[in-house]
């Protein structure tokens, strides 16, 4: 039974890191919403016009994957009344065990696209991904000094790099992506309905790895690496998010100084009458 329990709490060290990062993400697209005051709507149209896109098709091709019917798609599809930018709709079988798994995975899927599109578009284009410089290997790490220091110093190689027209395409559609990368509502409210399914999975998947010590010990090291390797890369995007809604939080301040002084009704005592 301790051997169990200790293989559980192992496992949750180990989703924390991307669990985490998954939060960070939310709260600098948050910021970002918000940075634009009554124009959030249409700043949302002009990086959707990206994020929305790529949002909806990993959607749909998760869907597929697990055996799930779509019924619905639009990529990109603003609709000012509900407040979206983009649907898919499909048809699953509650009791179908894979299905369970796959509505999980349906609404969690565009994180894990943009986070590997940024990185395979850092990695092609030159700009530095965060994995060179570190992988997080555990919950505490993200608030580790350590980590603080070495995210500063990529962070610096990263703009220093960004010195072409071609890199600062690639950062302006990465912040695009992870603006629009997080799970709507609707999609976790989805996953929450095969989340217990996909526990499952793991906890035995994990308690057979640590229990059984004839299996060999390299899929429990890449079942390890892997989950660290996905929470840097949504770390890595939160990051693009933050560095997104700080940008943003400036431009939207300005804007929104400028429509209000400018909106803004004369002082009667300044206006000088016309005596033409």
């Amino acid at each position: 039974m301790e051997e169990i329990v200790g293989a559980l709490l192992q496992l949750a060290k180990v989703i924390g890191v991307p669990v985490l990062a998954s939060l960070a993400l939310w709260g600098a697209n948050e910021l970002y919403y918000r940075a634009f005051g009554p124009y959030r709507y249409k700043a949302i149209l002009v990086s959707g016009s990206v994020g929305t896109p790529v949002h909806e098709l990993s959607h749909a091709i998760t869907a597929m994957a697990f055996g799930m019917k779509v019924t619905g798609i639009r990529f990109y599809y603003p609709d000012p009344q509900s407040q979206t930018l983009g649907y898919v709709s499909y048809r699953y079988n509650p009791y179908n065990f894979v299905h369970s798994l796959g509505i999980f995975f349906t609404g969690i899927a565009p994180l894990i696209a943009a986070s590997y599109l940024v990185y395979a578009a850092f990695y092609f284009s030159g700009l530095p991904n965060l994995h060179e410089y570190l992988i997080l290997s555990s919950d505490e790490a993200l608030m580790h000094s350590g980590t603080v220091s070495v995210v500063g110093q990529w962070s610096a190689d990263l703009l220093s790099k960004t010195n072409s027209w071609q890199a600062i395409l690639v950062l302006v559609v990465a912040m695009m992506l992870g603006l629009h990368s997080t799970p709507s509502g609707a999609d976790l409210r989805g996953s929450m309905r095969g989340a217990f399914a996909v526990l499952i999975v793991i906890a035995a998947y994990w308690g057979v790895l640590k229990l059984l010590p004839m299996l060999p010990d390299i899929l429990m090291v890449k079942s390890v690496e892997w989950l660290n390797h996905l929470g840097t890369a949504i770390f890595q995007l939160a990051l693009l998010s933050i560095l997104g809604a700080m940008v943003m939080t400036v431009v939207g301040g300005a804007v929104s100084l400028y429509a209000r002084h400018r909106n803004k009704p004369l002082d009667p005592a300044s206006q000088v009458p016309d005596n033409s």
